[in-house]
């Protein structure tokens, strides 16, 4: 499996202990949309405001991604609802650079898969990963999402439309 003990993950609701750390991974840890909120003046409470709107507003749900030995947040990640009415719902993830590699993604994405699956609303779960991202379609692939295919100029990131592979993964219920 990963060099991380499966237990060594803590994934907290953002904005609750170790999710106050999240500014300490970024700016230029994180990914473009992170990067930018946490450059706004008030710095990375604009991302955790974000996180925490998203489930007012009822488009999802935010994770800090923590070591559970250090309390330290390494991450995001989050399941987001906002096509909940057609069955579907989507993941999405990050972790600081000096934290990759150590099998954090893969920990979270099961955890979140598991209990994703086990909602009721949850018909199909979705993925979108930048084609050049192998450590994440990997981390996606392990925990057996299936890719179905490249969407050309799927997503604006930063400045420039990026394509992304879709993978997903269908719920097994008894």
């Amino acid at each position: 499996m990963s060099r991380r003990a499966a237990g060594a993950l803590a994934c907290v609701p953002v904005g609750r202990r170790p999710a106050r750390r999240l500014g300490r991974v970024g700016p230029s840890h994180s990914p473009h949309h992170v990067s930018a909120a946490l450059r706004c003046p008030r710095g990375s409470r604009c991302y955790l405001e974000r996180q925490h709107q998203r489930l007012a507003e009822g488009s999802g749900y935010s994770f800090a991604i923590a070591d559970a030995e250090t309390d330290e947040a390494v991450g995001n990640i989050g399941l987001w609802t906002s096509h909940i009415s057609t069955g579907r719902a989507s993941t999405g993830y990050w972790i600081a650079p000096q934290h990759r590699r150590l099998g954090y993604v893969r920990a979270a994405l099961s955890a979140l898969t598991a209990w994703a699956s086990s909602l009721d609303d949850v018909k199909r779960l979705e993925l979108f990963v930048e084609p050049w991202n192998e450590g994440s379609w990997r981390a996606a692939e392990a925990c057996g999402y299936q890719r179905e295919g490249l969407l050309r100029s799927w997503q604006q990131v930063g400045t420039e439309r990026k394509d992304m592979y879709v993978y997903s993964l269908i719920p097994v219920r008894d």
